[in-house]
């Protein structure tokens, strides 16, 4: 990971912020940015965990930026991310791991609640599961071996 930001990371960021502006529950802004570049970014060639951590570091960013609550921000990530994965027919299992990693990293190193944002991915993977009919327990226990894995 370098210091400078990537272009998806970015644009998850500024996405969020754009759509959370005046909110306090921000997690449909971080649902839907996150969904949006993600789903475009899962087309092509690129590492595919690479490109969900990158897009879940912007809300990590976008919390920094603006003093979102990065519980509901990662709860978004999470949503987004299965819809994502399930748009593109990929194990969405695989990249809630990438993702809940990347954020719980990111979070930590600006001295941030880590412990927020497995929570709030655990929440928004349960979430999301029920929306789309998965199996609750699969996608809970990727989040929570993730996490476990990172803490």
């Amino acid at each position: 990971m370098s210091d400078a930001p990537s272009s998806l990371c970015d644009s998850v960021c500024t996405d969020t912020q754009s759509s959370a502006a005046g909110q306090h529950d921000v997690t449909d802004a971080a649902a839907q940015a996150l969904y949006g570049q993600l789903f475009g970014a899962l087309g092509g060639e690129a590492d595919q965990a690479e490109q969900t951590g990158e897009a879940c570091a912007g809300l990590v960013l976008a919390n920094k930026k603006g003093a979102f609550s990065l519980w509901h921000l990662a709860r978004g990530g999470a949503i987004g991310v299965t819809h994502a994965a399930v748009g593109r027919q990929l194990d969405p299992a695989e990249l809630l791991s990438a993702g809940v990693k990347r954020m719980m990293v990111d979070a930590d190193g600006q001295g941030a609640d880590f412990g927020a944002v497995a929570q709030g991915v655990l929440e928004g993977a349960l979430v999301a599961a029920g929306e789309l009919g998965l199996h609750e327990a699969s996608l809970g226990t990727a989040v929570a071996v993730a996490a476990l894995e990172t803490a």
